[in-house]
């Protein structure tokens, strides 16, 4: 009675086991070709193992091998089934094929499911959810129409997934809307590659997509969404679209030699390259906050407007550089980075997405920025640039500190002026080089230098209204105005001359600060003199003929240790004239004579410094004096 009863157990818990998985000999087949055939189903969660142990048990469903199957029977897994399965061979010969029906679940890992014998047609398997992770799916019938999916919403979660059909048209419908990973698909004869996500607004995307062997990507039957595919490798040398209603997008497309284009329907089809940018100073440190941009030279627009983050990087753009909805194969040209920012030098590089581009841009600080409140240098009136007529305009007293900040801060506001590849305004030290700008100083305004800038260089002649009020050096097109400055000027007497004409050209009194001033001599003999009281003279002779436009000088003038004054030199001579006469009178006791004496006296200059005058006087009463001594002599 217990023997009896325990395998009456083994019988129940073995029909328990295998009760989501049935064989019917003879049942209808769902799509094309239809008729009846043998099937077996699977209606709830079932593993690989389980289904081998059934299809031993029943041998007529087919014929197991270690863990490869060979099917004597359609595969259909329904309703609330599930399969689960690795390490295998899913063999379907005959009329045979592998179809799971709509919302059922299959995960497959490291399965090869192969077709063989007759065409198995299509339509015949329906929107499931696929988790292939390294599966191989073959179709090696080698004639007639064999599909591996049907049209529908699938889930696909693919990793290392290829498809290869062998077929005369075979078809893989490819919709959904997951990401997928590493798929290769092989052709041998005519397959038709069909992707897209079914619903308008989804997006399809596969990263690293190899097609071999493929010669046309159809949109697929029914989807209104998107295709994008990164790292496409087409082996096709033309890449021909019938598109449908889908959008393909593709993202570092791999090109093989001998690439010729895209042909076929493909106006929705676009090209794009991807685009990393990495901002650093020089010492290698990231800039964050620092503005940077695309732009593309023949649109001219611009195709991102980006901060950098604190990594100094801003989030991977895709650069559409083949836009066949324009026409077929029209290239967008070359385009422009920039980082622009007003405290730092002006970058610009051209670049041409022929392939992903990642930029690592060193940033300099402008050294030539002098007021760093860009709403201050806003606010700078009396400054106008007119990049159509390409003039910069002076109307009110300015500084070239000022001018240069404006101009910089000008061009952080307008981009694209005068282009958008440079800045107009060349800075270097001591020069501002407005290149093909025209400088205009208009009305009583007053142009200054600064201590970053003296002179202004322009390929154009400038327009000055008083040159008296042009206070920097000036070259242009047809003006050559030096600029001469003398700095550590205290109280003293200034004196420019021209040797060659004695000409003074500059003279002041009393002066003090640094003087500056613009001439167009070019005389090869230029004294530049300082004088004080006091004081050591300061003074150069300079040559001004040369191509050299600015001149600038310190004049370092010491104190004179126990200067000589007029009053010593009064004395000096007071004593001067009681020897003579001493003399005099000596030699009229001698010679019984009565000589004359004249005496001319120079009236001393109004200052507490000894004067030539009276010290060749001295000498004059000196001569005399030995005259005199030496009459004395031989009269005695």
């Amino acid at each position: 009675m217990k023997r009896l009863l325990f395998l009456f157990s083994s019988i129940i818990l073995m029909s328990n086991a295998h009760s989501q998985i049935t064989f019917n000999a003879s049942a209808p087949s769902t799509g094309s070709p239809g008729g009846n055939r043998a099937t077996i189903f699977i209606t709830g969660p079932t593993t690989g193992d389980q289904l081998r142990t059934f299809i031993q048990a029943n041998p007529a469903a087919g014929s197991v091998v270690n863990r490869d199957i060979t099917f004597s029977a359609e595969l259909k897994i329904q309703g609330a089934g599930t399969l689960t399965d690795n390490n295998a061979v899913y063999h379907f010969p005959g009329i045979f094929r592998y179809a799971p029906q709509s919302g059922v679940t299959v995960t497959f890992t490291d399965v090869t499911i192969h077709y063989t014998g007759n065409a198995k047609g299509h339509s015949y398997n329906f929107a499931y959810t696929a988790n292939f992770t390294r599966v191989f799916y073959l179709l090696g019938v080698t004639s007639g129409r064999s599909d591996f999916f049907n049209n529908g919403n699938y889930t696909f979660n693919f990793e290392d997934v290829t498809f290869s059909g062998y077929g005369g048209s075979d078809f893989l419908h490819f919709q959904t809307n997951t990401t997928l990973e590493n798929i290769t698909i092989n052709a041998n004869s005519a397959l038709n590659f069909e992707p897209g996500a079914r619903s308008a607004g989804d997006t399809e995307i596969i990263r690293n997509l190899k097609l071999r062997g493929v010669t046309q990507i159809v949109g697929g039957s029914g989807a209104n969404g998107d295709f994008k595919a990164f790292d496409m490798d087409w082996s096709a040398t033309n890449w021909r679209f019938s598109q449908r209603s889908v959008d393909f997008f593709l993202v570092n497309p791999i090109k093989p030699a001998g690439w010729t284009g895209y042909t076929g329907s493909a106006s929705r089809v676009k090209e794009y390259y991807t685009h990393d940018v990495l901002v650093t100073d020089e010492n290698l440190s990231p800039l964050n906050n620092l503005n940077v941009l695309l732009y593309n030279n023949d649109s001219n627009s611009f195709d991102y407007n980006l901060n950098t983050d604190a990594n100094g990087e801003i989030p991977t753009q895709e650069i559409l550089k083949i836009d066949n909805s324009v026409s077929l194969n029209f290239d967008r040209g070359t385009s422009t980075l920039v980082v622009a920012d007003y405290l730092k030098n002006y970058y610009s590089l051209t670049r041409d997405f022929t392939q992903p581009i990642t930029d690592n841009v060193l940033i300099t600080d402008d050294e030539f920025i002098s007021e760093t409140n860009t709403t201050t240098v806003a606010g700078y009136s009396g400054i106008t640039i007119n990049h159509a007529a390409k003039t910069l305009t002076i109307s009110t007293n300015r500084t070239l500190c000022e001018v240069y900040d404006f101009l910089k801060l000008n061009k952080i506001n307008n981009l694209t002026q005068p282009d958008i590849s440079t800045f107009f305004a060349t800075p270097s030290e001591n020069i501002i080089d407005i290149n093909d700008y025209q400088l205009i100083l208009s009305g009583s305004a007053v142009l200054s230098p600064c201590d970053k800038f003296v002179k202004v260089e322009s390929d154009v002649t400038s327009s000055i209204a008083d040159i008296n009020n042009l206070d920097v050096g000036l070259e242009d097109a047809t003006q050559f105005l030096k600029f001469i400055s003398i700095s550590n000027i205290i109280s003293a007497n200034l004196s420019i001359t021209d040797l060659n004409t004695n000409t003074d050209f500059l003279t002041e009194t009393n002066f003090t600060g640094i003087s500056n001033s613009v001439t167009t001599f070019a005389s090869n003999q230029v004294r530049l003199e300082v004088t004080r009281d006091g004081y050591t003279t300061w003074a150069t002779i300079q040559d001004f003929s040369g191509p050299q436009g600015i001149y600038q000088f310190v004049a370092y003038q010491a104190p004179i240790e126990d200067p000589s004054t007029s009053i010593n030199q009064e004395e000096m001579i007071f004593l001067a004239k009681k020897i003579l006469q001493k003399n005099v009178g000596i030699l009229k006791t001698i010679n019984g004579t009565n000589p004359t004496l004249n005496i001319t006296n120079i009236t001393q200059n109004s200052t507490i410094e000894a004067t030539e005058e009276r010290q060749i006087e001295i000498l004059n009463l000196l001569k005399r004096i030995l005259t005199k001594t030496t009459a004395i002599k031989k009269g005695i």
